[in-house]
Formats: structure tokens, C-alpha cells, sequence
């Protein structure tokens, strides 16, 4: 549980993962063919467990600013330590990317699933750091937590901010036929099976102009 929510989850009985989203951005993952990975937002190292056990994979870059949740995953969540091809980045997500740049690293495949629980570091939602990540990556994949009908504020502004830094946006509904309204929505770069061009409208969240904190909170707790 992280910020009031899960962040990760696995199957007490065999230590799979159980999140719907996962298998849905690993089946996406497996599309892309990449064989560099880079994952914003370890939690409990879910994506990069599963994708280092395929042979396509060679390398998993998995960033998180917290350097505990590492020894965390390993001891307590998935019990056991993590892959050789799992490389920790502790650091901010927006420095950690900036830096990755600079060593000139390429990933054929990123998700971005820093999004958590009832909470959102608005600074991972703007053009300027969209923009950055694709520098570093062929396809990239976001998980949020939306209205399923992405009629919200904040839904629409994520989608239009993502399609201003990578000039297009698509997504997957990852629990489709569920009941609840507020689901996983998985945004990517590129026509993934199964997901949807989106064509609608909304404003670009920026460094300088960025309310997707109240956006969220009105998504969340508001009205309607």
C-alpha cells in the first residue's frame, strides 16, 4: 500500500502477479520486442520480475525515488532478490530520465507507473517531462488511474498533454467489462492491440501551467 492505495499486488499462493494492468502492459511489452526496458515507478518490481524472465529481455533500468523499495520487494513481496538484468535507479524520475539521456541509453520499451494510490506527483504529467522520456524511448506506456468514459478533466488533459509530447496517444482499457467507472487506463505511443486511437480534446499540462493536482482531486472526490 502506498499514498492510500495498493501500488502492487501478487498471489499469496504462487507470487504472481494479480494486478490486471500488469499482464496487459507485459503483453504489450512483448509486442514491442524491445530488449531495453525502462520502468518509472518500481513498487514491488512487479513488470521487471516478469519481463527479465523472458529471453527477448536483456536489460531492465527500474526507476523509483525511494531507495527502500528495492530491498523491500526483494524481502518482504516477492521473496526473493531481484534479477542480474535489473538495474535500480534511486532517483527522481524527471532527473533520472535527464540522466539516462546523457549516457545516451535507449529503451525500446518504457512504462511509466508512478501514479499512486489516491495521489499524483503533477510533475510527471507534463509535456516538458513526456517530452524527455521520449527521447529515451521507441514505445512508451503510462498507467492511470481514470474515468473509464475519460470525460474528466484530468483524463482528458493527461491524454492531450501525452499526445503533445508524442505527437499521437492511443489507450487500453486494462479491466474492460469491469462495473466500476474509475479503472486502469493504459496510455501508449503506438497502435497497441487492442487499444483505441484517442481524438479527443483537452489542455497540455506544463512545467509553468499545471493544475492536474485539482484535476485529480475533482476526479476523485468530486461530483460529478
Amino acid at each position: 500500500m502506498i499514498g492510500g492505495g495498493r501500488a502492487s499486488g501478487v498471489w499469496a499462493d504462487t507470487g504472481e502477479s494479480s494486478f490486471a494492468y500488469t499482464a496487459v502492459s507485459e503483453k504489450a511489452l512483448a509486442e514491442t520486442g524491445a530488449s531495453d526496458v525502462l520502468v518509472i515507478g518500481s513498487a514491488g518490481f512487479n513488470l521487471p520480475r516478469d519481463a527479465a524472465r523472458t529471453d527477448a529481455v536483456r536489460r531492465i533500468d527500474a526507476v523509483d525515488v525511494d531507495p527502500n523499495v528495492k530491498p523491500i520487494a526483494e524481502k518482504y513481496f516477492l521473496k526473493q532478490p531481484l534479477s542480474p538484468k535489473i538495474h535500480f535507479v534511486p532517483l527522481s524520475a524527471r532527473y533520472a530520465v535527464r540522466k539516462l539521456h546523457r549516457d545516451a541509453r535507449q529503451y525500446g520499451f518504457t512504462m511509466i507507473d508512478a501514479y499512486f494510490g489516491k495521489g499524483i506527483p503533477d510533475e510527471l504529467v507534463t509535456t516538458e517531462f513526456f517530452r524527455d522520456v521520449r527521447a529515451v524511448s521507441a514505445h512508451t506506456l503510462v498507467n492511470a488511474g481514470l474515468d473509464r468514459e475519460l470525460k474528466s478533466s484530468f483524463a482528458r488533459n493527461l491524454l492531450a498533454t501525452f499526445r503533445d509530447a508524442f505527437g499521437d496517444a492511443w489507450y487500453i482499457d486494462a479491466k474492460p467489462g469491469d462495473p466500476e467507472d474509475y479503472t486502469n487506463i493504459l496510455i501508449v505511443s503506438w497502435p497497441a492491440e487492442g487499444a483505441k486511437h484517442w481524438i479527443g480534446s483537452g489542455a497540455v499540462y506544463r512545467d509553468d501551467r499545471n493544475s492536474a493536482d485539482r484535476d485529480r482531486v475533482e476526479l476523485m472526490w468530486g461530483d460529478g
